[in-house]
């Protein structure tokens, strides 16, 4: 999952795209950066697209194959493609914050109605990018942190309810 060469003055690192892929559903990957996916049919969730200003859903998602496609800005792709539109970042930025990540349980979907409130929804889609960058930065620290996680899990959480809550 992680990059294969990470030694100074070495070539830049390679992901392993397939491992990302499996280990960081789209659908998760999608509800955890705050977007409250509908359950549309088998395998497939609707929601509002983050990437213009969207009155009704015209994201659709399809969890079988792992892509989303929008048909209001023809936006589409899979969750590398996802984080990089999402968050501004380049393909080899995009990778290493999937695989910073711990990996997710693959029936951890946060579907509307486990998702944020309706304020979010308020939120510019700038604003929802801002707090959505500082959330993942905190959310990386603290995976990296020992004694943050020891009083989390020591309080009674599972590492399923921390990665839900961020």
């Amino acid at each position: 999952m992680g990059p294969t060469s990470a030694r100074p003055g070495a070539p830049p690192p390679r992901y392993d795209l397939a491992a990302l892929r499996r280990d960081h559903p789209l659908a998760e990957v999608m509800a955890r950066s705050g977007l409250r996916l509908r359950r549309q049919g088998h395998g497939t969730y609707v929601a509002r697209c983050p990437f213009h200003a969207d009155r009704r859903p015209s994201l659709l998602v399809d969890a079988r194959d792992q892509h989303f496609h929008c048909f209001g800005c023809g936006a589409h792709g899979d969750v590398v493609d996802f984080v990089m539109r999402r968050h501004g970042l380049t393909f080899r930025e995009a990778c290493a914050r999937l695989a910073g990540l711990p990996p997710l349980p693959i029936a951890a979907v946060t579907t509307e109605e486990s998702g944020r409130g309706r304020d979010w929804e308020r939120l510019a889609p700038d604003e929802q990018a801002v707090l959505d960058l500082a959330c993942a930065c905190y959310q990386w620290r603290l995976w990296r942190e020992p004694r943050a996680l020891a009083y989390l899990r020591a309080r009674g959480l599972t590492d399923r309810t921390i990665l839900a809550c961020r």
